[in-house]
């Protein structure tokens, strides 16, 4: 759903180094983005399979709430992050995801586990906004922790196309097979921001570019001819 969105001066940062975020205001409005997840139920979604073989899958959706965040709203505003290195990311969990009261990524936790050791696995995420121009609404999938990025599983892309069955946790990946460990959770992070640019990003005044809009997702599981899935999405 969308919010009526103003825009005004500031800068939304996460740089190497600095683990201060600016909120970025462009021009003589400003931009609120309606993106929180609340998923039914609860904080968490999980799916529990019903058509697998010798083993149970389990995969798990939660929004991260960062401890000691103050910001006003869960809606996001257009955030430049410094998301090309795991430090710059880390910068911006360390301060998270805010700034001034605002509120620059979303960051979901995916747990994915078995109750018995399997050989082959995959995770495969879909996301996608209802942004009429969708170029700066990016996102990434690191693994780490709510604090930390150690390494990406996705690099920071676009969501000008749907992103639809990307792999994370792949089975046939070239050098390695990817499986699951019996009773050990294997976690990713997924981040999702909107880039912010100098120019209109909700079509206000100019008629420009409109980015306000939300997101939602899946992530699903697949092993040993079995399926288990996830839905998340923001409202």
């Amino acid at each position: 759903m969308e919010e009526e969105n103003r825009k005004g001066p500031g800068v939304f940062y996460a740089v190497v180094g600095v683990a201060t975020l600016v909120v970025a205001i462009i021009g003589a409005t400003f931009a609120y983005f309606s993106a929180s997840a609340t998923p039914t139920g609860g904080d968490e979604i999980s799916g529990q399979t019903n058509n697998i073989t010798a083993t149970d899958l389990h995969v798990s959706v939660t929004k991260v709430a960062f401890d000691g965040a103050t910001a006003a709203s869960p809606n996001l505003v257009p955030a430049v992050i410094t998301d090309s290195t795991t430090a710059g990311v880390t910068a911006a969990l360390t301060a998270k995801c805010e700034n001034a009261g605002y509120t620059g990524c979303h960051v979901y936790d995916i747990a994915i586990s078995s109750d018995q050791t399997i050989a082959e696995a995959d995770l495969l995420l879909d996301l996608a906004v209802t942004a009429t121009t969708k170029t700066n609404w990016k996102y990434l999938v690191y693994q780490g922790s709510t604090s930390s990025a150690d390494s990406f599983a996705k690099t920071a892309t676009s969501l000008s196309t749907d992103a639809e069955d990307v792999e994370l946790h792949e089975r046939n990946k070239p050098t390695s097979t990817v499986g699951l460990t019996a009773g050990t959770p294997v976690h990713y992070y997924l981040m999702v921001y909107l880039a912010n640019v100098e120019s209109s990003q909700n079509g206000v005044g100019d008629g420009s570019t409109v980015e306000t809009g939300s997101y939602s997702g899946s992530v699903e599981l697949r092993a040993m001819g079995g399926t288990v899935k996830a839905t998340f999405s923001a409202n």
